[in-house]
């Protein structure tokens, strides 16, 4: 891990490097006045001047030699030199410098490598015109970008450079990755021309002559052919400063470069890869042009067939249905990467898992996932399977069933085995059946969903034609009890009546049962004297407590105006309607969906929303109590209930002796008389908060209703 961050690292640091040092060519532009070669230079002063060798500028002015006759200038060096960049142009940049004018201009060359020292190449000229004289000195200055003071001031004496190139050089180390260079020229006497010609590497190589790249690997042997290399990976660390390895298949510099894809992902090849050190900035190798490579990267391909254990024929026999080819693989092969084929040619998909149910030959391949290829085309590593056959596939586990018990679930006069939670491995083309003995002795129990009861025994059975079961004495078994079902519909029925409650606490009152010690309330229904419950009046009885007797009703739910069956039950105080017995009442079964209606004799009736199912032997939870919500109010009725210390309640007034569904005058003039006449002591109608009085408690109640112009959502039907 270590060396491959310090590969990356070299590789930026080159990469850095190799994008820096072109410069522009004083060459580029065309022939012009008071101009640079490109838009890289910057005039610092005076008025630059790009010439060629027949003019001054963009003027039409001829160069003069000493004795003021015409002359040609030679071409500018880098326009003939045989470098990597071929400058056909004739063009140099011309400074004038003089009393009155001192032309200057400077260019700026980015990423230099701080520190490296460089040799950058250039040549200098002077020349002159009729109204002028030769230029004395050439002016190089060369400073950080952060700078003002020079790393480096070059003055070049032009005496024998008059009308005739003269190459030079300078060496400078920068110190910043940005380097300034400045171009001017001095004149002694009078004003005169100082020409530059800088080409667009001017710079040296500065990687070490003649260095070799070592590597760590010069062989590498792969084992699928779509296997790759990252060259740069096999070369050793450190790289000169500011190189790049660079590859090809040649082994001489003038090869061509293989392009980054393809170092990174090198295949297989018949040839070898040659690496060399290389300079972009500078288009330059460390290695002369009849310098050979000697670091050369040999990737090889050589096919390789799975290693099998001892013995190529396998029998697998029963119970087994199933064989993993892996279990032969030799010790040294990584299962991970085979992949198994019923033909030696990987052709179709492969065996899933390398798990096979049916006879033949097989073949075992190495599969590269990272690269997408096989190591060899044509498999000679093989395992040939047979099974025993016909085998069982029932296997030989007992199934374990939860729970041992079950029984029937009303109205179903039966029980269904399937709804036991059955512990088992069922392997494909088998079922699980039921018999009533553990010997799978026939018949064998047709319809487990419906049955009656006894003691069932659970197998799994092979269906696929071998007819077997997993076990000839099975322990898994179920237990079935059919309770007999009710016939009738068990209502489970709570309501609250606004009189009874008292004035804090959910309990109504049964003041009417225990008045004076005997009780009031009537022996028989008040609603049908089919209903009797001598005990009535005894708190000890068997229903307990009572507030006092109510009518229920069941009706149609599709129209409620129906009445499908009554009955006179008992009011218990926590709610509860009950029968004589003190259970829950039990009514026809009706087979549509139905409302239930509840009746006392001086409070107004409420009806519940529809009961959809109301079925033999279901037992229905119904309690108005919990919710306004739970009287039906379709026709915007006022609040069929009352909320009273949390309870919802049947609203009281209701007085008249017909129940005409309203609170109106009719049960006032009632009220009035029975208030008026100082009953007491007696089961009176006037009484609605029960106990036994007919008094002011009471009026408050009615007046409570009758000024709210309440009435029951019955009246609509």
């Amino acid at each position: 891990m270590k060396n491959v961050l310090l590969f990356l690292l070299f590789s930026i640091l080159s990469i850095v490097a190799s994008f820096g040092q072109v410069f522009p060519e004083t060459g580029a532009g065309s022939s012009c006045s008071n101009c640079v070669p490109s838009n890289k230079y910057v005039i610092v002063s005076g008025t630059p001047d790009v010439s060629d060798i027949n003019y001054y500028g963009g003027t039409l002015l001829k160069w003069k030699n000493s004795s003021l006759n015409d002359v040609v200038l030679p071409p500018p060096p880098s326009s003939q030199n045989s470098g990597a960049v071929n400058y056909s142009t004739k063009n140099f940049l011309t400074l004038i410098s003089g009393p009155n004018v001192d032309s200057k201009v400077k260019f700026t060359v980015t990423q230099f490598i701080p520190g490296q020292k460089y040799k950058m190449h250039f040549a200098v000229m002077a020349s002159r015109l009729l109204s002028t004289t030769f230029g004395s000195e050439a002016v190089l200055e060369i400073q950080p970008s952060n700078s003002a003071v020079n790393l480096l001031t070059s003055t070049i004496d032009l005496t024998g450079a008059k009308n005739t190139w003269m190459q030079t050089y300078v060496e400078f180390t920068p110190t910043t990755e940005e380097t300034t260079f400045i171009l001017s020229g001095n004149t002694t006497v009078g004003s005169g021309m100082v020409n530059f010609d800088i080409a667009q590497r001017p710079l040296d190589c500065i990687l070490p002559a003649g260095k070799q790249v070592d590597l760590y690997k010069a062989n590498v042997q792969f084992m699928y052919p779509c296997q790759t290399q990252n060259l740069d990976l096999l070369v050793k660390l450190p790289w000169p400063v500011g190189a790049d390895v660079v590859w090809q298949l040649s082994g001489y510099p003038s090869g061509n470069k293989l392009g980054a894809y393809a170092v990174q992902h090198a295949g297989p090849s018949a040839n070898s890869y040659k690496a060399f050190y290389y300079n972009n900035a500078n288009d330059c190798y460390s290695l002369g042009p009849s310098d050979k490579s000697t670091a050369e990267a040999n990737i090889t391909y050589v096919p390789q067939q799975v290693p099998l254990n001892l013995g190529a024929v396998v029998a697998v026999e029963c119970p087994k249905t199933t064989y993993t080819l892996k279990s032969k693989l030799a010790t040294s092969a990584d299962s991970s990467r085979v992949r198994w084929f019923p033909n030696n040619s990987h052709q179709g998909p492969p065996i899933a898992n390398g798990v096979v149910k049916t006879p033949g030959k097989y073949y075992a391949f190495f599969y590269s996932d990272e690269f997408g290829c096989y190591s060899t085309d044509m498999s000679t590593s093989s395992v040939t399977v047979s099974f025993e056959s016909p085998c069982c596939q029932a296997g030989t586990d007992q199934v374990t069933v939860q729970p041992a018990a079950i029984m029937n679930s009303c109205p179903m006069a039966t029980a269904d085995l399937t709804t036991t939670t059955l512990n088992a491995n069922v392997p494909p083309n088998t079922q699980i059946v039921w018999f009533n003995n553990p010997t799978h002795t026939a018949p064998v129990i047709s319809n487990p969903n419906t049955v009656g009861p006894g003691t069932y025994y659970a197998f799994i059975y092979d269906s696929s034609g071998a007819g077997c079961y997993n076990t000839d004495n099975s322990t898994a078994q179920v237990k079935v009890t059919i309770n007999p079902c009710l016939s009738n519909v068990v209502l489970s029925l709570k309501v609250a009546l606004q009189g009874a409650m008292p004035d804090a606490g959910v309990k109504m009152k049964n003041g009417l049962q225990t008045y004076g010690g005997t009780g009031l309330l009537p022996t028989t229904s008040p609603y049908t004297a089919s209903s009797a419950y001598p005990s009535i009046n005894n708190a000890a009885g068997p229903v307990g407590e009572v507030v006092d007797w109510v009518w229920v009703e069941v009706r149609s739910g599709s129209s409620p105006q129906t009445v499908l069956q009554a009955q006179s039950l008992l009011l218990k105080p926590d709610g509860s309607i009950v029968n004589r017995n003190g259970q829950p009442a039990t009514f026809n079964p009706q087979s549509g969906s139905v409302r239930l209606v509840v009746k006392y004799r001086n409070h107004l009736a409420i009806m519940s929303n529809p009961i959809q199912s109301f079925i033999a032997g279901s037992i229905i939870n119904y309690d108005f109590t919990t919710a306004l919500s739970q009287a039906s109010n379709q026709f915007n009725s006022p609040n069929q209930m009352i909320l009273q210390n949390g309870i919802w309640c049947m609203r009281a007034g209701d007085l008249n002796a017909s129940q005409d569904f309203i609170v109106d005058g009719t049960d006032g003039s009632f009220f009035s008389v029975q208030f008026k006449s100082d009953v007491f002591g007696t089961y009176d109608r006037a009484d609605i908060n029960m106990d036994g009085f007919v008094d002011g408690v009471d009026g408050s109640l009615f007046n409570a209703s009758f000024y709210q112009d309440i009435y029951s959502t019955l009246i609509n039907y």
